[in-house]
């Protein structure tokens, strides 16, 4: 039996973003339907982030409506679904510019540039921090990044 944590977690949440599920669009398709809207790969672009922004916003609403009797179930619940909808986001611009969501390179940036200023702890964390070995693999990280298309 495969135990739980956080890495899987982060993964199962990754994958519902870009793959999707039956209640939860892929960024493939968002982006799909961005891109056959647009004149230009900007304007899709900013379609998704608008579509984005609409989404967060009504998600926080939504989580707002409880109150204080529901904060307990509803904030980390809107925690996760801000973060599906980040990385759905972000893999939707990532295939309107071009690149593989089917390649795990790519998948792994997804998750670094959702990570914004922590992906640099976080690869601390996991041992590739900057100084020595460490920071030479980390270049072998960064340099394994898929090239623009």
């Amino acid at each position: 039996m495969r135990s739980w944590n956080i890495a899987h977690a982060v993964e199962g949440l990754r994958d519902i973003a870009l793959d999707g599920t039956l209640a939860f669009t892929s960024a493939g398709r968002m982006a799909a339907r961005a891109g056959g809207r647009a004149r230009h790969p900007e304007a899709a672009i900013a379609t998704v982030v608008r579509r984005h922004a609409n989404g967060v916003a009504v998600g926080g609403f939504l989580t707002g409506l409880g109150g204080f009797l529901t904060l307990l179930v509803a904030l980390p619940v809107n925690v996760v679904e801000f973060h599906l909808q980040a990385i759905r986001m972000v893999g939707a611009i990532a295939r309107l510019r071009g690149y593989d969501l089917t390649d795990e390179r790519v998948r792994t940036a997804v998750l670094l540039s959702v990570a914004g200023d922590d992906s640099h702890a976080i690869l601390r964390q996991a041992g590739l921090g900057l100084g020595g070995i460490s920071g030479r693999l980390t270049d072998q990280l960064t340099g394994r990044m898929p090239p623009g298309p």
